[in-house]
Parts: C-alpha cells; sequence; structure tokens
C-alpha cells in the first residue's frame, strides 16, 4: 500500500519508483553489514556473481513490472496476481531444480490453493 501511495501522490514512474525502492534498500543492507558483522566478514565467491546478477536483473525487472501493474491497476488486484507467484515457483522448480529440490503433493496443493483464492479475491 505505501508503493501505490508513492505512485499516486507523487509524480514518480514506474521506473523512478524501482529505483527509489532498490536505492533505499540497498543503503539499508550496506548499514546492516557495516555495523552488525563489519565489512571484513563480507568474502563472496567470484563463482556467486554471475548466479546474482542474473537473479537481480530478474527481481528489478518483476519490480519493475510491480510498479508499473500498480501505477495502473487497483492495488488489491495486483497485489492478488501477485500472490499468485507461488505456483510458478512450484512449476518452476520442478523443472529447474528437480535434482536439488522436490515439489511434493502437498507444495504443488499449497501452491494450487494459493491461487485459487488469489482468483477468488481478483473477481470478488
Amino acid at each position: 500500500m505505501v508503493r501505490r501511495f508513492g505512485l499516486t501522490e507523487t509524480p514518480v514512474t514506474a521506473l523512478e519508483a524501482v529505483a527509489l525502492h532498490e536505492t533505499w534498500g540497498v543503503l539499508w543492507l550496506v548499514a546492516i553489514i557495516g555495523g552488525r558483522v563489519g565489512w571484513d566478514a563480507v568474502d563472496i565467491p567470484r563463482r556467486a556473481l554471475g548466479y546474482f546478477f542474473v537473479a537481480g536483473l530478474l527481481n528489478a525487472s518483476s519490480l519493475f513490472l510491480f510498479f508499473a501493474a500498480l501505477d495502473r491497476g487497483n492495488v488489491a488486484i495486483v497485489s492478488s496476481l501477485v500472490g499468485t507467484a507461488p505456483l510458478f515457483v512450484a512449476v518452476f522448480t520442478a523443472l529447474l531444480l528437480g535434482d536439488l529440490e522436490r515439489v511434493t503433493r502437498g507444495l504443488a496443493a499449497g501452491a494450487l490453493l494459493v491461487v485459487v483464492g488469489a482468483t477468488l479475491i481478483t473477481f470478488a
């Protein structure tokens, strides 16, 4: 809801909203890392950089699309549609991470229930 207020009460675009959102998030993480564990405790392996670069691009893209949807649509509907994410996570986990993680019947049923609930809220 705070994001929706930011989009409706100020003249920012969806792209500017994402930039502000992520910038504040990074500054907060820097403060936490610097204050709690210290920069000496951070040792990121080079091999991890590529994975998290791609993950960051995908996350930033999803945030942009989320803010664009909030800018154009009803917050209840947009949030309900975002609530369908567990179903997509379960499907892609089964397809892409089959060797690493198992999608059980219970997990699939739970993801499906979330989607049904989101659908009911959307059409209510």
